[in-house]
């Protein structure tokens, strides 16, 4: 009893004394790891193709290694035939694996820097920024430093973390890399989007004392827990991401053949077992409960042999057993269901839809879908879990605006000041 006191009135001293604004900057910084998105983060390849394919004026052979996410000028017409063969992968079911189109060799530049998700076509960076506003404003006005004290773990985003070889070793051992160079100063997480799965796979599969002594907080931007809506329609007709020069046809096969974008089809128990996500003109219905059907119907049987291994990755979104904090944007049209008018049975999904109907979410992610995990993971852990929420602002901009990034830094100081408290205790 007297030790229990004696501790209260250490406590009591430390909290009255003055202290000034310069006194959080004095301490260790938090670090920080970012984990992108789908799309977040370069990929280069080096090509050496047994033939120009799938037209003429397709590179055969390129001299090294060369940007193959992103390169603007690759999604021009045309061009994109050439780079959607590049970039698209193949699926042999029997050994349930995945192969690069043949003579593709594919890397993952920059991990442990942040160059590589600041920027995604190195030579626009000026339209191209992705975590660039958020990097420097810690940089410039925070002290933290690129490759120390905040870093990130890009990766083959086309592959979920059991087929990327050696990801979650790489990206623990960055951890712990991290945590001793910045003063054995447990890290925070930063994720956005697909990232957030990423991130939750991550965390699940690492032991709790392990968990406690390196993990400080996550932060998860956007995170597409529940999945998304628009993966029916991209699964059937492609989505061309907004780009209006690019035909959605043009890149759905490469868009289908990533096991992610599988990963992403809305999730039993986020969405109502009724939601219908899809109509066909032969006035055919596609929701969770037929996705079989879907699949065949769309002419890729296989999508959903993937999509049923996928969804053991995450299955019942499990507790991470940290501190959370969910940042999301809401009141965004948010495409919730697909009507097709065009084409017969056998061809309908050769067209774009004819109406959207829109739903609440960040324009990407639905809402059902960013907020699924918050119920159950406040029942199941200890740990805070917080939500900022920001009206208008869309899943992409989300990591970009003024807004956000000031929410980031706040609870980043939060934690700082969290973990300076329980060192003195």
């Amino acid at each position: 009893m007297q030790r229990l006191l004696l501790l209260l009135l250490q406590v009591l001293v430390v909290l009255q004394q003055p202290h000034d604004s310069d006194a959080l900057s004095d301490a260790p910084l938090v670090p920080v790891l970012i984990i992108p998105g789908d799309g977040g983060n370069q990929l280069q390849a080096k090509l050496d193709k047994p033939r120009r394919e799938p037209h003429v004026f397709c590179a055969r052979k390129t001299n090294g290694w060369t940007s193959l996410w992103l390169q603007v000028s690759d999604l021009l017409p045309g061009a994109v035939d050439c780079w959607s063969d590049n970039v698209k992968l193949h699926f042999d079911a029997a050994t349930y694996s995945f192969r690069n189109t043949e003579g593709v060799q594919v890397r993952v530049p920059g991990f442990g820097g942040t160059t590589t998700v600041e920027f995604l076509d190195p030579d626009l960076k000026a339209i191209s920024g992705y975590f660039h506003a958020l990097v420097e404003t810690l940089c410039t006005k925070h002290g933290y430093e690129r490759g120390k004290s905040i870093a990130a773990a890009p990766y083959d985003f086309r592959l979920t973390p059991p087929s990327n070889k050696g990801f979650t070793r790489k990206i623990v051992a960055l951890i712990e890399k991290m945590y001793e160079s910045n003063g054995r100063t447990p890290v925070a997480l930063l994720s956005h989007s697909m990232g957030s799965l990423v991130t939750l796979f991550l965390l699940n599969k690492q032991p709790q004392a392990w968990k406690d002594k390196h993990i400080a907080s996550w932060t998860s931007i956007g995170g597409v827990f529940g999945g998304s809506a628009l993966e029916f329609k991209l699964h059937a007709s492609g989505d061309n991401v907004g780009i209006g020069f690019v035909r959605s046809q043009s890149v759905v096969k490469e868009q289908r053949s990533y096991e992610t974008n599988l990963w992403m089809i809305p999730r039993p128990g986020a969405f109502p077992e009724e939601q219908v996500f899809l109509v066909t003109p032969q006035n055919k219905s596609f929701g969770l409960s037929n996705l079989e059907e879907f699949f065949d119907e769309i002419e890729y049987p296989e999508g959903f042999v993937i999509h049923n291994r996928t969804q053991t990755l995450s299955f019942g979104l499990p507790a991470p057993r940290v501190q959370v904090h969910l940042v999301i944007g809401s009141k965004v049209p948010t495409p919730l269901k697909y009507v097709y008018t065009k084409g017969c049975a056998k061809t309908w999904f050769h067209h774009d839809p004819t109406t959207t109907i829109f739903g609440d979410g960040d324009g990407t992610v639905n809402m059902e879908s960013l907020l699924a995990p918050v119920k159950k993971w406040r029942a199941e852990q200890s740990q805070e879990l917080t939500i900022s929420s920001f009206q208008g602002i869309d899943h992409t901009t989300l990591v970009k605006a003024d807004t956000v990034i000031a929410d980031v830094v706040a609870h980043l100081e939060k934690t700082q000041e969290q973990l300076q408290f329980e060192t003195i205790v």
